[in-house]
């Protein structure tokens, strides 16, 4: 495992929801977000989630501020998100930019990457962040991220972020452009990032696919959402 800060989390917050309540963004630098949010809370959310290869701009010998992730999210001011990235500055100096699972909350305020599991283009990662059932009101509320390895649920990082059980899903391909390239997030014949089976997780703790949960949608140009089945199949893509 290796941390990172990240030194623009509020950024994140802002997104929004001029993006999800207003008309898309003209393309520039900075952030730009593909996805979904709900409007109603929930204790949890589970997502398959295809790796790709994006293109990164520039020299991949040196450190930038570029980066792609496909993310699940769970937040009420405070957040905890997880799935994978691509980032311009993991390995500087490796000549390669670096393809890793990968965690974040507000607590800590640091990314925490996982390059012990390997993965590969075209593969499929299965991730998961939720609210212990132990929450009660009358102590902390610890937020865990998993992910299918194995054949079994393992336990990246677990939290006490401030939130109570419930909090708004968010399920999104996040882009930042330092310079004004806007790179593919998936590359050769594979022109996007396909997500299959997002399920939120109720307050009686069952499982249930996203697909009658109140839900904001929204794109930043020029990346978008391909909606397959609202709201659990979609694809994110460049335009």
């Amino acid at each position: 495992m290796r941390s990172w800060a990240r030194g623009a989390t509020i950024l994140t917050l802002v997104f929004a929801f001029t993006l999800l309540f207003g008309p898309s963004a003209q393309a520039t630098t900075g952030y730009h977000h593909t996805g979904a949010q709900t409007t109603q809370q929930f204790e949890g959310a589970d997502a398959q989630i295809e790796v790709t290869d994006p293109s990164l701009p520039g020299n991949p010998c040196t450190s930038t501020t570029d980066f792609f992730a496909a993310r699940i999210m769970l937040k009420q001011g405070a957040w905890m998100e997880a799935g994978w990235a691509e980032v311009g500055w993991l390995t500087p100096g490796l000549c390669s930019h670096a393809r890793s699972i990968y965690v974040f909350d507000t607590l800590h305020g640091v990314w925490e990457f996982f390059l012990e599991y390997t993965l590969t283009t075209g593969s499929t990662l299965r991730v998961r962040v939720y609210s212990d059932a132990s929450c009660d009101g009358n102590a902390p509320c610890i937020y865990r991220s998993q992910i299918y390895w194995g054949g079994q649920w393992v336990t990246l990082h677990a939290a006490s972020i401030n939130l109570n059980s419930n909090a708004y899903v968010e399920e999104m391909g996040e882009v930042y452009t330092a310079g004004g390239t806007h790179f593919q997030i998936a590359s050769g014949g594979d022109a996007d990032v396909d997500w299959y089976n997002t399920r939120l997780l109720k307050s009686d703790r069952t499982w249930h696919l996203w697909q009658n949960a109140p839900t904001l949608i929204g794109d930043n140009i020029p990346y978008y959402t391909s909606w397959l089945i609202n709201y659990y199949r979609f694809q994110n893509y460049r335009g």
